[in-house]
């Protein structure tokens, strides 16, 4: 061992990873499309408060911005948004985060092609598709009335006229991925109602679109509220595909006469759509197919030839795969990454010869100083087992005194129907680089184990999911992994509520938490949430009206008598999805228990931090906070 590495505790160690560092690192680059053979993606500007902007990449590698100062392009459609931006034929379609109107954009002109709604942002429009012509765009539409009432429905817009659209699809709750057959003749679609979430079933629909912008003839093609259809695609000679997980697991499937699998795989091809305009599949000009393939402890790209049920994976370094893949004459174009292998942009060739089209300069870090996951199954109650990626401690400037057992941090990801994976994650390798290992659950619930595992999370919310937490910190614990006095657990959003009530139980194993934007009050999040989620909790709950006082019981606010650590909040004050009263209750029962905690809000935020030093400060906060219970008597 060099005379240079320094002799210190776990979790004491100066990091080689900045929390300004992280916090640039948390501008994305997402939803690629491509159109002609030009690249498009949408980046997240950190140090300009979050904004989005589209870029484009030419043959010689050159990034060019096409978002003006001014504009972010984001759409608020469910909350979450996705689907922001459309190009065809070099004609640019975006929602425009400032008043969430639809624009045109030819070269450095823009003009607004949806009206003023009457409230600021009460008129949301996403997922677009247009016309070979471009005299009608299709987009997914939220209104949001004084009565509070939300209606989506399915538009038409006529792009050379001021502001002229109509409703061609209305009726069902929600609406999701319209897209046009190659003649312009059909439009696909998914639809579902409450209480289902599209990962729990929805309809795939199709009917005859007129020259006039009007459907007719729909009918639905398959889907119920126990199959989830995702993600319609016609082949280029006009055959219709989706993603369904009528098999146990979301595959490709094409309707011929009938309905028949594409490849049949025991994995899943679909990520669930928190977001929209995920696209894991897409068509060679001769029919082949690439396609996002994700198993249990990484993603990757495969490829079918056309007419074949024959699957061919390419192997490729990277681990994760964004969900949202092109073609671009023979190559899949994707953004990948890995633990180790920073965000990028690439060609990949059907015999793995790849190519990196674009990184960003601020993630590029040496693999020497960042850890490397170890995927774990461990066993769980019930006799089944659960998943999750441990990091050890790793910073080659530090060794631990001999016997010395890293402090543990549990992640409890979002959704809950979300998802850990293996992609490039700056803050877990921030806290490994201070000396914490890390464990990032995919507690039973999560996605890429396939529906039965999804499932599982029914009716359970806030049992299994903070008991398989626990279960994994003590499965560190067993396999001397972690110190047994120093556990701690963070989550936002629904891993918040993990997290808060992984820290209410009497089964509490953890010496202090982290609750971002989380829920601590089932009953008031029933009363004020957004139209997406709205029903969700029937499924993760029961029915409100029957379990009112199983609510009780499962809201953390409920049992804070059973509380003894510590905790810090971290709250947007815009957050519309968990409003920052979730937090405000916890803490004033804190208040009056005389239980130490901490309160970080920020102004301008919502749910999930954008701007590059809110992020910075949390991280710092954060840090902070877990030192002082390690100093603190065991």
């Amino acid at each position: 061992m060099s005379n240079s590495v320094k002799t210190a505790p776990y979790g004491t160690w100066t990091p080689l990873i900045s929390p300004e560092q992280v916090a640039a690192a948390s501008g994305r680059i997402q939803f690629l499309q491509i159109d002609h053979h030009h690249i498009y993606f949408l980046e997240q500007m950190p140090q300009e408060n979050g904004r989005q902007v589209i870029q484009t990449i030419n043959e010689k590698n050159s990034i060019q911005t096409l978002t003006p100062p001014g504009f972010n392009v984001r759409t608020r459609v469910h909350e979450y948004g996705g689907g922001d931006y459309l190009v065809q034929d070099g004609m640019i379609y975006f929602s425009s985060d400032t008043d969430q109107r639809l624009y045109q954009q030819v070269g450095e002109k823009i003009s607004a092609i949806t009206p003023l709604p009457f409230k600021e942002k009460t008129w949301r429009y996403s997922d677009y598709c247009l016309t070979a012509s471009q005299h009608y765009l299709i987009a997914v539409r939220e209104r949001h009335h004084e009565t509070h009432q939300v209606i989506n429905d399915l538009i038409c817009i006529h792009t050379t006229s001021p502001y002229p659209l109509k409703s061609i699809a209305s009726g069902a709750d929600f609406y999701a991925s319209p897209r046009l057959s190659p003649n312009n003749k059909q439009l696909a679609w998914i639809q579902w109602n409450a209480p289902q979430m599209p990962w729990d079933g929805t309809e795939l629909w199709v009917a005859d679109f007129n020259a006039d912008g009007t459907l007719k003839n729909p009918q639905k093609m398959a889907g119920s509220t126990e199959e989830s259809i995702l993600q319609p695609a016609w082949s280029p000679e006009g055959i219709l595909h989706f993603i369904s997980d009528r098999s146990g697991w979301w595959n490709l499937y094409r309707v011929n006469s009938s309905i028949e699998a594409v490849a049949p795989l025991s994995a899943e091809c679909a990520y669930p759509p928190w977001i929209f305009a995920t696209k894991t599949y897409d068509f060679f000009a001769n029919g082949d197919i690439a396609l996002l393939v994700k198993q249990k402890e990484k993603s990757s790209v495969a490829w079918i030839k056309k007419g074949r049920h024959k699957i061919q994976f390419i192997d490729t370094p990277w681990t994760s795969v964004s969900p949202r893949i092109g073609v671009k004459n023979e190559e899949i174009i994707a953004i990948v990454s890995s633990a180790k292998e920073t965000p990028s942009l690439v060609a990949i060739e059907k015999n793995g010869r790849t190519r990196i089209l674009y990184q960003k300069e601020t993630l590029h870090f040496p693999q020497d100083i960042l850890s490397s996951p170890e995927f774990i199954e461990f066993p769980t109650n019930h006799e089944e087992t659960a998943y999750g990626f441990y990091y050890p401690p790793h910073n080659p400037h530090y060794q631990a005194p001999e016997n010395d057992l890293p402090p543990l941090l549990v992640m409890s990801h979002g959704g809950p129907t979300g998802e850990a994976n293996t992609e490039f994650n700056l803050k877990i390798q921030f806290w490994t680089s201070c000396g914490f290992a890390v464990m990032d659950v995919n507690y039973r619930g999560s996605t890429g184990y396939g529906r039965a595992y999804r499932d599982r999370l029914k009716g359970q919310w806030g049992v299994i999911d903070v008991m398989d937490c626990i279960k994994a910190a003590q499965f560190c614990v067993q396999t001397h992994r972690a110190h047994p006095q120093h556990l701690f657990i963070r989550g936002g959003s629904a891993g918040g509520y993990t997290t808060l009530c992984a820290l209410t139980s009497p089964d509490n194993i953890f010496s202090a938490g982290a609750s971002y934007y989380g829920v601590s009050d089932l009953k008031a999040l029933v009363d004020d949430t957004h139209k997406f989620e709205a029903h969700y909790l029937e499924s993760l709950i029961g029915p409100y009206s029957t379990e009112k006082a199983l609510y009780t019981v499962r809201s953390p606010l409920s049992h804070t008598d059973q509380l003894s650590c510590p905790i810090i909040f971290f709250q947007g004050l815009q957050d519309k999805i968990v409003p920052p009263e979730q937090a405000e209750k916890m803490i004033e029962a804190m208040q009056k228990k005389g239980i130490s905690y901490e309160y970080i809000t920020f102004d301008n935020e919502d749910h999930g931090f954008r701007e590059a030093k809110n992020i910075a400060l949390a991280l710092e906060k954060e840090l902070a906070f877990y030192r002082c219970s390690l100093s603190s008597p065991t």
